[in-house]
């Protein structure tokens, strides 16, 4: 039967320089060559569990796994994020199953946003298994070494004494990343490293993964979308990262605004990401893992992300795993697994309906999962010239 989850009507357009990329013959082909077949695994799993509303892999075990490794995320400043806002969000963080953390962005100025930590730090304290996730240097990054080291130093003080477990989420420079000023982007990364260190924070490092597919302005990789992102993630985690995170699910700053409307890391741009943790755990014997973030919207999503992570990084890093999302995820997940347990008797539908807002009515940000005939059109479509201006010349080029 249809399942009742929500379904995409439609497959966003996937940039040409993210497909494109999956194919390239160089130093990376067999990290290529994984990601691809890994790409039409999880379409074929979604395909067929949007069709027929079951698949061997979506289920309750996989839906409370994914609860379990969520950090409940909000980072809206359209909000009034006031203290009953921020006591609401733990009180889900915690019941009816208890999930990683609550996630926000702690320092948004003076007013009514200015003291998001207080209502966590007091409502968690009695739950020790719920950690406090912060997000730094976000949106965009664009704190040099010493100001982002002097933020995780001021909140490393602020919750010295805190015994839950503390993270800080941390926005890599993609303007300087893109313009092909490494120097710039590793300087911050070891900034951050040394200050998560300093400070006893778990640091997960955000690749902004959706910009690296605007070929046109990724000036050293130029259409290597995949290449890109294999080698940030390098970088950061060579700075001491613990985690590789997809992407911060808001827009991207000017001039990568209007190809980024909304930064998000379903499995296409996951992937490459997937792949260098891999690498390097193995090549360091090491325990680095993937938080995905954006993108993500029922019990669906959770299971070909978990397929995906054991096909690279391995069933073995399960437990690590995070994702990062809002209520709606959270809502879905809780809702598949009523529908399947029937009445729960720790199950309460008023945890669904955040502040009185039915979530259901909010429009759908998509997986962007793609089916061969969106792959062959694409392929064909970036096969033709296309005309472009620099100035008064026209020029033949692919976006």
């Amino acid at each position: 039967m249809p399942i009742k989850s929500p379904v995409p009507e439609h497959s966003p357009i996937i940039p040409v320089s993210v497909l494109k990329s999956l194919t390239i013959d160089d130093s990376l082909r067999e990290q290529r060559q994984l990601a691809r077949e890994i790409l039409f695994e999880c379409a074929d799993l979604k395909r067929q569990y949007y069709q027929t509303g079951e698949h061997p892999l979506v289920n309750t075990d996989t839906a409370k796994w994914a609860l379990s490794k969520t950090d409940h995320t909000t980072l809206r400043t359209t909000r009034n994020e006031d203290e009953a806002w921020m006591t609401r969000m733990a009180e889900e963080a915690v019941h009816p199953y208890p999930m990683r953390s609550v996630c926000t962005w702690p320092d948004i100025g003076d007013g009514p946003y200015s003291d998001k930590i207080g209502p966590l730090i007091e409502h968690l304290q009695e739950h020790p298994e719920v950690g406090i996730s912060i997000v730094l240097n976000y949106p965009h990054g664009i704190l040099g070494p010493d100001q982002v080291r002097k933020e995780i130093d001021k909140w490393g003080e602020i919750l010295k004494d805190v015994k839950n477990p503390k993270d800080i989420d941390t926005v890599v420079n993609y303007g300087a990343w893109m313009k092909g000023d490494v120097d710039r982007v590793v300087e911050t990364l070891k900034a951050e490293g040394e200050g998560a260190r300093a400070n006893d924070f778990v640091w997960k490092a955000i690749l902004m993964v959706s910009v690296h597919a605007y070929a046109s302005k990724n000036k050293e990789f130029g259409d290597d979308f995949f290449g890109s992102v294999y080698r940030l993630g390098e970088h950061a985690l060579e700075a001491g990262a613990d985690c590789l995170k997809t992407s911060t699910g808001v827009a991207a700053k000017p001039p990568f605004s209007d190809f980024v409307p909304k930064d998000t890391g379903p499995i296409p741009r996951a992937l490459p990401l997937l792949l260098q943790l891999r690498d390097f755990n193995a090549a360091h014997d090491a325990r680095k893992w993937p938080k995905f973030s954006g993108g993500n919207e029922n019990e669906a999503d959770a299971a070909l992300l978990r397929h995906a992570c054991e096909r690279t990084i391995g069933p073995e890093m399960l437990d690590d795993v995070a994702f990062g999302t809002s209520y709606r995820f959270r809502k879905q997940l809780l809702e598949y697994i009523a529908r399947e347990q029937g009445d729960a008797p720790d199950f309460d539908p008023k945890l669904l309906l955040p502040y009185g807002v039915d979530v259901g009515s909010i429009p759908q940000s998509r997986m962007g999962l793609p089916d061969p005939e969106l792959i062959a059109a694409r392929a064909e479509e970036a096969a033709k010239p296309v005309v472009t201006y620099d100035g008064d010349a026209p020029t033949n080029s692919n976006p």
